[in-house]
């Protein structure tokens, strides 16, 4: 008989051929480029100050024989530093006008929730932003958040979600 061969669409070999050529970036990638970290106080339930995202970014820049050079370090460390308004993050605002200006290839942030965002629409336009520059955003836990497979869009947009409901449950309680 004849032998059928699979039939796969163009997207698919697309993807195929993609995977073969263009793996992820892993943390490695990164030596040799400038990167910058942002770290923001946190007043909610886990109460994270700065000092312990910032010995958490220097453990995984250490581990990663990575450097971020002090003008790049970017904390947004007094009063209160809201994640769902950025525009309210001085700190937030200098690191995105060097991503836009092109001085950074990627960022470093203790957890997806120092990037912050209203809702996770809100977060996918800020991590697209990023993208749109050329950086990369990395996590403490080698997440890349700005990552072309639909793993980080869909772990992003999960992670943003519990954020805003964090967000409505503080302010019910606050209301109370």
């Amino acid at each position: 008989g004849i032998r059928r061969l699979p039939v796969h669409s163009a997207a698919s070999m697309t993807m195929q051929g993609r995977q073969k050529m263009d793996p992820q970036p892993t943390p490695k990638d990164l030596v040799g480029l400038p990167g910058a970290w942002y770290a923001r106080i946190s007043l909610d339930e886990s109460k994270q100050e700065i000092a312990s995202q910032r010995a958490n970014i220097e453990r995984w820049l250490e581990q990663g024989g990575l450097t971020v050079q002090k003008h790049f370090r970017f904390e947004d460390a007094e009063g209160y530093t809201p994640r769902h308004r950025p525009e309210d993050r001085p700190a937030f605002q200098r690191l995105m006008e060097s991503v836009r200006g092109g001085f950074v290839k990627w960022v470093v942030v203790d957890h997806q929730y120092r990037i912050g965002g209203k809702d996770e629409w809100h977060y996918a336009s800020m991590i697209h932003e990023f993208r749109r520059a050329g950086c990369q955003v990395w996590t403490i836990s080698s997440d890349l958040l700005t990552g072309d497979d639909g793993l980080a869009f869909f772990k992003g947009g999960f992670g943003a979600k519990s954020s805003q409901h964090e967000q409505h449950a503080k302010a019910h309680n606050v209301l109370r």
